[in-house]
């Protein structure tokens, strides 16, 4: 299985007798540097850690983690469907023990995931529509759990209900074609989530 998560100004301004251009310099830079963090760490992914952008961007470099997260990935770190990787696992607790508070907000968060997994389980039931990031995000979570669950009995999609066939549907995976047994992350088109068990390769 691969595991993606363990992977000056152009121009002078004009001169008015002020010294400006060091604090427009500066404001420069700081908006880079911002910008830098955000590519690292979407602002929707540091609200699902409950963290925020700049701390977990700073971590990500101390660990030479170059690949921007993913919703896909925060999600499954936030509910415990995946282990959180072990440059963020003690910014987590750091965060827990300095801000009792923000248990609360995880909790939280963990119950409006759970709920928009419902709903994501619901549209695939009635065949509807899997919109918004955070559904897409789910749902591609879904898909991957019963993507893993079909290659653990070597393809057999038999024991799979309606619900999770139309998520591997929705995915583009063929029970038939071993070719297409993978999962691509909705926010990163390069991150491709493989099943945890190759049984059935």
């Amino acid at each position: 299985m691969v595991n993606p998560a363990d992977t000056s100004p152009t121009g002078s301004p004009k001169h008015t007798g002020t010294p400006q251009s060091t604090s427009l310099w500066r404001g420069s830079r700081l908006s880079a540097g911002q910008r830098a963090d955000r590519q690292l760490c979407p602002v929707l992914v540091s609200e699902v850690l409950g963290l925020t952008v700049g701390d977990v961007a700073a971590a990500m470099r101390m660990a030479f983690v170059t690949r921007t997260l993913t919703l896909f990935q925060a999600n499954a770190w936030i509910i415990a469907a995946e282990r959180a990787p072990g440059w963020l696992a003690p910014l987590l607790d750091s965060a827990d023990l300095r801000d009792p508070g923000r248990v609360s907000l995880i909790a939280a968060r963990r119950r409006h995931m759970w709920a928009v997994q419902e709903e994501v389980w619901e549209a695939f039931g009635a065949g509807q529509r899997i919109t918004g990031s955070e559904q897409v995000a789910v749902a591609a979570r879904i898909a991957f759990e019963s993507l893993t669950e079909m290659a653990t009995t070597t393809g057999d999609s038999s024991g799979l209900g309606p619900n999770e066939l139309a998520a591997l549907t929705w995915a583009g995976v063929e029970p038939t074609d071993k070719s297409t047994w993978f999962v691509i992350d909705p926010d990163d088109s390069e991150t491709v989530w493989f099943p945890r068990s190759d049984d059935g390769f």
